[in-house]
């Protein structure tokens, strides 16, 4: 391993700093499923005493190498966060298809399972699994190819 290879892998994949009325999170390295990433609410937790004057959330991805669903997942906290906060999320420094994928995540609805209180005969329970079962593949195919549309659009 190179000094430059040590030195990217070796520093802390997030940080978090106060610049003005902007909470910026600090993205560094390779965001990969397999490495052992920080959690948002990690990140977050150090900027706690600086962050009363903070109006909104930003990014600064210029140390960011190769990434994957890890790095949606941790933004997708940070909306999250964000949206506790009433802090929106200026997304505007991370890689160019980041937030079209943030949005595409966000668009699958949540599916919201509410308890029958009348009881179905076994026949009907039957098709109705199959049909919620239909329509939940049809989403995740749906969303797969979303997905797969974008990051066809992604440079290599």
């Amino acid at each position: 391993m190179t000094h430059a290879q040590a030195s990217a892998t070796d520093a802390t994949p997030a940080d978090v700093r106060v610049d003005g009325d902007t909470l910026v999170i600090v993205l560094r390295g390779d965001w990969l499923i397999q490495h052992d990433l920080p959690r948002f609410s990690d990140v977050i937790a150090r900027a706690a005493p600086a962050s009363r004057s903070v109006r909104r959330i930003g990014f600064d991805a210029r140390a960011l190498g190769a990434w994957d669903s890890s790095l949606l997942i941790f933004l997708m906290h940070a909306q999250e966060y964000g949206e506790q906060q009433h802090l929106p999320l200026d997304t505007g420094e991370l890689p160019e298809q980041v937030p079209r994928l943030l949005a595409l995540a966000r668009a699958v609805p949540e599916r919201v399972h509410t308890a029958d209180t009348t009881r179905l005969p076994f026949a009907a329970r039957i098709g109705t699994a199959a049909l919620h079962a239909w329509a939940d593949t049809l989403a995740a195919i749906t969303f797969a190819g979303d997905v797969a549309i974008a990051l066809a659009g992604l440079p290599t």
